[in-house]
């Protein structure tokens, strides 16, 4: 396992998790579901430039 799939790894277990807990809890507000998708869209973002840098470096 490399040094991004780790990274992928470690971020993305918490995020699901709070993504779990929010769809599961009926009290909670609409304003954190949607919170919840924006932090996902950025976390994906993220990794997607990180692993195209990463890609790019070990290509050469």
């Amino acid at each position: 396992m490399n040094s991004i799939e780790k990274l992928y790894w470690l971020g993305s277990v918490p995020i699901f998790s709070l993504g779990m807990i929010i769809a599961i809890n009926d009290n909670i507000d609409m304003v954190f579901s949607i919170l919840w998708i924006i932090i996902l869209f950025v976390y994906v973002f993220i990794m997607a430039l990180i692993s195209k840098k990463y890609i790019e470096k070990h290509k050469k």
